[in-house]
């Protein structure tokens, strides 16, 4: 929730959003966009799909719980 991110430290902002593949937050328009699509003639042939509007968290395998684990930056890398 925005209420929830909004709540955040900087830092853990930070360290979050480096987890994230795409690089950045997800904001509500991701998720706004992806129901216009499949609410739109151009999908009018997609069926029984599930999509993941997750920045790319799940397309390397990994759990969405993974932005929660330390993340390795160039600042720390090795500490851990």
């Amino acid at each position: 929730a925005v209420d929830y991110w909004e709540g955040l430290s900087a830092e853990e902002k930070t360290r979050r959003i480096a987890a994230i593949p795409i690089g950045r937050e997800g904001r509500p328009a991701d998720i706004a966009s992806a129901a216009v699509f499949l609410a739109a003639d151009d999908a009018g042939f997609v069926t029984g799909q599930n999509f993941e509007v997750d920045g790319g968290m799940l397309a390397p395998g990994r759990s969405a719980q993974a932005e929660l684990g330390v993340v390795d930056t160039p600042e720390n890398i090795g500490e851990f």
